[in-house]
């Protein structure tokens, strides 16, 4: 294949000027390869290990849910339920504000419900955060969608899409 410097609408470039990203910044996209990344190894590090949590017996006498499965399941399902219903609006928010700005204020707030959850004792207080965290972690593909369209020509997508997987995967060993 050809790499010229004809444009298309999948090759708009890091300006938005619709020019072909002929050659990007290696650092910057170093970097959207390491965020996303990282974005998705805590994501779903998190995710995964809820269920370890829900198996501690401390955790679940502290939070007064030892015993009843149907609030065992709960933070999940908020979880869940608040990650699909993003998924429906979230596109359009990216589009408006920017994936920058999108994942810089995601993973601050991401942050600060993870604080809340770790030092928190109430069933409730975690149940409303694990369905924020819901929220911000359903931005994390969208935007490192977008992170990587913007950023990487056509012929570096797959192998830059490769790299946030990856780190998906990864979670899942650790």
């Amino acid at each position: 294949m050809s790499h010229d410097a004809t444009t298309t609408d999948s090759q708009v470039g890091p300006t938005g000027h619709g020019g072909l990203v002929d050659k990007p910044s290696g650092n910057v996209r170093y970097g959207i390869w390491l965020i996303s990344f990282l974005t998705f190894f805590v994501a779903y590090l998190d995710r995964a290990n809820v269920s370890v949590l829900i198996a501690d017996r401390h955790y679940t006498q502290v939070l007064g849910i030892a015993g009843d499965k149907s609030l065992q399941g709960l933070p999940m399902t908020a979880f869940l339920l608040a990650y699909g219903l993003a998924s429906f609006f979230i596109g359009p928010i990216i589009d408006r504000i920017g994936p920058r700005k999108v994942l810089a204020y995601n993973l601050i707030f991401w942050a600060v419900l993870m604080l809340v959850m770790a030092t928190s004792a109430s069933f409730y207080v975690h149940l409303v955060c694990r369905a924020l965290l819901g929220l911000t972690e359903a931005m994390a593909a969208p935007v490192c969608s977008k992170l990587i369209h913007t950023w990487f020509p056509a012929w570096e997508r797959s192998k830059a899409n490769g790299v946030w997987f990856v780190g998906l995967q990864a979670s899942l060993l650790v």
